[in-house]
């Protein structure tokens, strides 16, 4: 079992806001995947997991303030680095009797484990109302005052890209430039959801 806390975000950095979390008990997790986004004084970033391993608890919720070294969430699985039973059985016998050959620096190439590669956007947890879209995506939609699930994607199995975003806001600007009326109405907002109010971020106020 993984206790999984909030890592140092930079020098002098000792607390953050959180924006987003994206996972929830029971969610299947690779290393590298986002699990939140926390926002600071200086920058938004994505906290990634440690490991691969399913999500047995989140501790924390959109609009916490947390800081350094709070648990953040649990996770069922193995953190990178710890070596299981078998990677820590004792050397056999028949490798030392066997002498020692020199290898060559692409031989070694060939026979180094190939690190485990990043996540990318694409395989990014769909969110509520099932969704399909990544982190940044998300984060460009709620800049722009998108709600993902009116736009259409064109990813693969149905996944949201930002251009898909981008050209849903260009028909929501061409169908209000297009009104004939010297008074245009504003677009029914209540059909992309609930209206919500929220106060300025900590990036916006220092911005300001």
């Amino acid at each position: 079992m993984i206790e999984f806390r909030l890592p140092e975000l930079g020098e002098g950095i000792e607390s953050g806001q959180v924006i987003e979390v994206f996972v929830s008990p029971g969610d299947r997790v690779s290393l590298e995947q986002p699990l939140l986004e926390v926002e600071t004084d200086k920058a938004a970033v994505e906290i990634p997991s440690p490991a691969d391993g399913t999500i047995t608890d989140v501790l924390v919720s959109a609009g916490d303030t947390i800081e350094i070294s709070q648990l953040l969430v649990k996770i069922d699985g193995e953190a990178e680095g710890e070596e299981t039973p078998e990677e820590a059985a004792p050397v056999t016998e028949e490798k030392t009797e066997k002498p020692a050959i020199e290898k060559k620096p692409e031989e070694e190439k060939k026979q180094a484990p190939q690190p485990k590669s990043a996540p990318t956007d694409d395989i990014a947890p769909s969110g509520p109302l099932g969704v399909a879209a990544a982190p940044s995506v998300r984060r460009f939609a709620r800049e722009l005052g998108i709600e993902l699930s009116s736009v259409s994607g064109t990813g693969p199995r149905g996944r949201i890209l930002e251009k898909d975003v981008k050209v849903h806001a260009k028909a929501i600007i061409k169908s209000a430039a297009s009104a004939s009326t010297e008074e245009p109405e504003l677009p029914d907002f209540s059909r992309w959801g609930e209206t919500v109010t929220e106060n300025f971020s900590t990036v916006r106020k220092l911005t300001a």
